[in-house]
């Protein structure tokens, strides 16, 4: 893994969902105070009455893979889009839809549809290192944020085994499937196992 000294940097994306003020200042500010993040990417990616800002792609978090002109989260409270009331709010992690048969399928993000699972992108680091990539982005969800910038971060460093980082991974988000399929250039939320 890089060494500190190395320009391995470790970026933040912006928060993709609607939470609320409150929550949002405080993970900026445990963010500010615990994460050991290099970059941290402030905005609004999603809904154009938030002001809009763009998403390159990352090595964890949900993938965003499309924005629509409909708001799917105002017509799944039987409302439209202009009077939304910025129900998005109410799924701090976007809203899970599945299949007719029950199989879980995406997330939905107000205009925005996510991946179900998360991306994962760990035991392809050293190989985007040997790439010449030297940003690493994380992308928020609603888990303990911290934890997972700090876990990367170690990964980064040589302080932390792949092993070590999927075990704190899965302490953090124990129901929560991993892909890295679109990287590997198979189906976008399968897991191909890197390093294990």
């Amino acid at each position: 893994m890089a060494e500190r000294g190395d320009t391995a940097v470790l970026t933040l994306g912006p928060v993709l969902f609607n939470w609320a003020p409150e929550t949002w200042r405080d993970f900026y500010f445990g963010i500010a105070d615990e994460a050991p993040v290099d970059v941290v990417f402030v905005g609004e990616v999603v809904c154009s009455k938030r002001a809009p800002f763009f998403e390159p792609v990352q090595v964890f978090g949900r993938l965003p893979l499309a924005i629509s002109a409909r708001c799917y989260h105002a017509r799944s409270r039987g409302l439209a889009k202009d009077s939304c009331q910025f129900v998005c709010a109410e799924d701090p992690d976007g809203m899970a839809v599945d299949t007719l048969d029950g199989t879980p399928f995406l997330t939905v993000n107000g205009t925005q549809t996510l991946s179900r699972s998360c991306r994962r992108l760990d035991g392809e680091i050293t190989e985007l290192l040997d790439a010449g990539i030297r940003r690493f982005r994380l992308s928020p969800m609603d888990v303990d944020m911290i934890r997972v910038s700090r876990s990367f971060r170690a990964l980064l460093d040589g302080a932390l085994s792949l092993d070590g980082l999927r075990d704190e991974l899965g302490d953090v988000m124990p129901r929560v499937s991993f892909s890295n399929g679109f990287y590997h250039g198979n189906v976008g939320a399968a897991y191909i196992s890197q390093g294990e």
